[in-house]
């Protein structure tokens, strides 16, 4: 990853109820917010999303 992208980093030691893992919508842990923000403009997703 290059130094001037942003990455998603985990901020919970567990997943809040209801909220959906980034994994489900195929981001892994390597995914920056640009890959997040291209990957919700594709879909719509109305549940909060959990790192994981």
């Amino acid at each position: 990853m290059c130094h001037t992208e942003l990455a998603l980093l985990g901020i919970a030691s567990r997943a809040l109820p209801g909220t959906v893992p980034v994994s489900d919508l195929g981001l892994g842990r390597d995914a920056t917010v640009g890959d997040l923000l291209l990957e919700l403009s594709h879909r719509s997703v109305a549940a909060p999303l959990a790192l994981g």
